[in-house]
C-alpha cells in the first residue's frame, strides 16, 4: 500500500512539475529509476529478445610491469562503454540534455557485464571515491566509464 501511495504521489507531483517546467535533475532521476518502472537487473532490450548493442573503448594509460616468468603483465586503463536504453529516455519530460549520476546512483542503472578473458585480477580505482562515471542523455543514450588496474595473462586461456 505504501509503494502504491508513493508511486501515485510521484506521478501527481511529476505531472504538476512538468506543467510548470520546474523539473529538477533529482526529480527526473527519481522518475526514471523508480523501482516499479525500472529494473537495473534486466538488460534494456530483454523484452524484445535481442542483445543490447554495447560499444567498448579501452584507453591504456600505462603498462606497469611485464613478467616473463609468470607470463603476465599489469596495466592501468579507462574502460568506456556506451549503449542505448529506451527506458531512460526523458526527452518528453524535460529540456535537460544530460544527467550525470553520482557514485551512489550508478548501481541503480543496468550496466554491461564486460570481462577480460585473460584477466588474473582487476580493481577499480577508489581515490577518493570509486572512479566510475555514468551519463544518461535525454534520448536514453548511456556512457559508462571506469578506471581500473588489471593483471592479465599473456597466454590465451
Amino acid at each position: 500500500m505504501n509503494i502504491l501511495f508513493t508511486s501515485l504521489w510521484t506521478v501527481l507531483l511529476l505531472g504538476r512539475m512538468v506543467r510548470s517546467q520546474q523539473l529538477q535533475r533529482r526529480d527526473i532521476l527519481n522518475y526514471l529509476l523508480n523501482s516499479s518502472a525500472y529494473d537495473a537487473r534486466i538488460a534494456p532490450d530483454y523484452e524484445k529478445d535481442v542483445a543490447t548493442e554495447v560499444d567498448v573503448q579501452l584507453f591504456v594509460t600505462s603498462i606497469d610491469s611485464i613478467n616473463a616468468i609468470s607470463m603476465d603483465y599489469s596495466m592501468n586503463v579507462f574502460l568506456r562503454q556506451t549503449w542505448r536504453d529506451s527506458r531512460l529516455n526523458f526527452s518528453h519530460i524535460s529540456n535537460i540534455s544530460v544527467l550525470e549520476l553520482d557514485q551512489r546512483r550508478i548501481d541503480d542503472v543496468w550496466v554491461p557485464d564486460t570481462y577480460f578473458q585473460n584477466e588474473k585480477s582487476a580493481s577499480v580505482h577508489t581515490v577518493t571515491v570509486p572512479n566510475k562515471l555514468l551519463h544518461i542523455y535525454n534520448d536514453g543514450f548511456v556512457i559508462y566509464s571506469i578506471r581500473s588496474d588489471m593483471s592479465l595473462c599473456m597466454t590465451s586461456v
